[in-house]
């Protein structure tokens, strides 16, 4: 398993606000040494897009290290965030994701909630693909950097959250 990181930066003051999100990858453990930078990065013009906005919510969001009990596996978190994905192309995907009661979305700057409440349901031929993850359990989250190709060839980055199993937080960031 190679070392990998993702952060999402927000500008939301200056001339040209943005929302980064990119993931950093290193050879195998060696986190000297960087093998790779992946960046998704939106401004004004991009899908839902409104910096200050998109800070606003996530500031009240909390974002600490899980409980041990509070933790999902790799293989659960990759799942969730594969679902989340296939929900444009695969009708039943959306009913796989184990959605909590108090989840969040904010898609560019758009928000939702409860984010199970209004979801695709497949119609779409083209998978979202050129998947890259970043899986960290002790976060509880998943981020995915893909094309976003169900809806037309664009960047996209979802992070999904679980907490005690249950999706808690959603982020997309999407380049149009």
């Amino acid at each position: 398993m190679a070392c990998a990181s993702y952060t999402m930066l927000i500008s939301s003051t200056g001339s040209e606000p943005y929302v980064i999100s990119t993931q950093i990858r290193h050879e195998g453990d060696d986190t000297s040494t960087i093998a790779m930078i992946d960046t998704i990065a939106a401004t004004t013009g991009s899908l839902f897009f409104n910096a200050p906005q998109t800070l606003g919510y996530i500031q009240k969001e909390n974002w600490g290290t899980l409980e041990e009990s509070q933790r999902a596996s790799r293989d659960e978190l990759k799942r969730v965030g594969d679902a989340y994905l296939d929900m444009w192309t695969d009708a039943t995907a959306a009913d796989s994701i184990p959605w909590g009661t108090d989840c969040e979305s904010v898609e560019g700057s758009m928000l939702t909630r409860p984010c199970g409440q209004t979801l695709p349901h497949g119609g779409s031929a083209k998978n979202n693909g050129n998947r890259r993850y970043v899986i960290d359990e002790t976060m509880g989250s998943v981020d995915v950097l893909c094309s976003f190709d169900s809806l037309g060839d664009m960047p996209d980055s979802h992070e999904v959250r679980l907490e005690g199993g249950k999706v808690k937080y959603v982020h997309t960031v999407t380049v149009m």
